[in-house]
């Protein structure tokens, strides 16, 4: 208790629902839980870190290092892997911007193309500019390298015809990808 200075009990009517369904209905209510935090105590630092590793040299790892202080944000995640996972969306990190577009990994891992190699980093802020306008922006950096190495042999049979066609393959593809926004509001 030493952070909070107020808990508050808020209930709001949601009028849309009960008149959707052409009821009046004193039950159609939402309850918030408002915490305020006292003045002093509204700086937050927190971050997380992951490894792993597992057979056939797979890795994976991400980082995310935050600061949140009183309606100013800043959120950096990084990650790092070749097991064709998403460890994070550069969604989760859009701080109060709601209306905006994530950023999201999975559009850029395709576990049918081989064994990627993906590489990210993003940050994302917000600055409040005063109680009702606030200013955000994100960046992210993603490079993904797919390597598909494969063997194949086709044999067809025509009538008195034979067709064999073998080939042996290494396909190697880089991708690099930025994106940036910033957002007033």
């Amino acid at each position: 208790m030493d952070y909070i200075n107020n808990i508050q009990l808020i209930e709001v009517r949601n009028e849309n629902d009960a008149a959707d369904n052409g009821i009046v209905d004193n039950q159609a209510t939402e309850k918030i839980l408002n915490i305020n935090l006292k003045e002093d105590r509204k700086i937050f630092h927190f971050g997380q870190l992951t490894f792993g590793a597992g057979t056939n040299q797979r890795y994976l790892g991400s980082f995310g290092i935050n600061r949140f202080d009183d309606g100013n944000e800043m959120s950096i995640l990084g990650s790092i892997n070749n097991t064709n996972t998403n460890l994070f969306s550069f969604g989760d990190i859009m701080g109060g911007s709601r209306n905006t577009k994530s950023f999201d990994i999975d559009e850029y891992i395709d576990p049918t193309d081989g064994i990627n190699t993906t590489y990210s980093i993003g940050t994302n802020w917000v600055k409040k500019i005063n109680s009702r306008t606030r200013l955000s922006g994100a960046y992210n950096f993603i490079h993904k390298n797919s390597q598909v190495t494969g063997f194949s042999n086709m044999k067809s049979a025509y009538t008195g015809n034979t067709i064999t066609k073998t080939e042996d393959f290494d396909i190697i593809q880089n991708d690099y990808n930025h994106n940036s926004q910033v957002f007033a509001g």
